[in-house]
């Protein structure tokens, strides 16, 4: 646990380096981040009319009609937030693929490079957004069965669905960016990528996001949990709301830069899978970014 830590502290402290040369290039991430939220916003009303929210929560019994009328909602909702998303890390992506290449991005070099893959990048929100709403489906499956062992199975498959396709698409974005792929062949060429690179049985191998996630922790523990509690015993309803505040901002601010230094360490590994080359990253820390799976 403790050489996963480091290998992903290592990946962490390289990516800040390199985006210490381009701060700019954070307003991608946030550009996603505001588009989630509105879009979960607009979304929200449309879900919970039709009913399906709550009987994913297991807090209601829509009928057949409004249960297809939400998974249909349901899609569209994690296409809009797929588009979004995609589109911002193509477009951090190819600015840091330049950077990479010794250039000097700018916002309107991210913009125009992922604007040159559209096409690729909406019919991967729609593959992406499909799978998304398999994987619900069969955890809302699970939930509504009154069988323990077909909850868990259910809960399993849906977590392999998710962890499989998180994998092969790893690399979908960089080979998107870099090669001009279409959709389905950037997922084939991400897979194949992997494989030819690590292996055909592969899991992950701590990342950035290990890293952010003790980060958030230790925020949530030093700053927001004090301000929970002070606000608890002085029943403050304004503590209250300014612990809330603090947490979203900080939240907010984490996931930014993670997304940000996450998206340089795919270039980097794409680098490395595709051109043997290693730039900015030690080779180590590269090669074990994935281990052969023990299963």
């Amino acid at each position: 646990m403790f050489k996963t830590f480091r290998r992903s502290w290592e990946l962490t402290k390289v990516s800040w380096a390199i985006l210490q040369k381009d701060k700019e290039l954070l307003a991608f991430p946030l550009m996603s981040m505001i588009g989630v939220f509105v879009i979960s916003l607009v979304f929200a009303i449309p879900l919970m009319g039709s009913g399906f929210l709550q009987s994913v929560a297991g807090d209601g019994d829509s009928g057949f009609v409004s249960y297809i009328i939400g998974i249909v909602i349901l899609f569209f909702y994690y296409l809009a937030i797929s588009i979004v998303v995609t589109y911002s890390n193509a477009a951090l992506t190819g600015a840091v693929f330049m950077r990479f290449d010794g250039k000097d991005p700018k916002l309107s070099d991210g913009f125009a490079i992922a604007n040159s893959h559209l096409a690729a990048i909406v019919t991967f929100a729609a593959m992406n957004a499909t799978v998304g709403v398999i994987s619900t489906l069969i955890r809302n499956a699970g939930r509504d069965s009154n069988n323990v062992v077909g909850r868990i199975i259910a809960s399993i498959l849906a977590s392999i669905i998710d962890a499989a396709w998180a994998v092969v698409t790893f690399l979908v974005v960089p080979v998107m960016v870099r090669e001009g792929k279409g959709a389905l062949e950037s997922v084939k060429r991400s897979g194949q990528l992997l494989r030819d690179t690590w292996g055909s049985q592969i899991v992950g191998s701590g990342g950035i996001g290990l890293v952010f996630g003790l980060i958030a922790f230790l925020a949530f523990l030093v700053i927001g949990l004090p301000l929970f509690l002070l606000a608890a015993a002085t029943n403050s309803s304004f503590l209250l709301f300014l612990a809330v505040l603090v947490i979203i901002v900080l939240v907010a601010g984490i996931s930014l830069v993670g997304g940000a230094l996450n998206s340089i360490y795919r270039v980097a590994l794409y680098h490395y899978a595709h051109d043997q080359k290693v730039e900015f990253f030690e080779e180590e820390v590269l090669r074990s970014a994935f281990t052969p799976s023990t299963a």
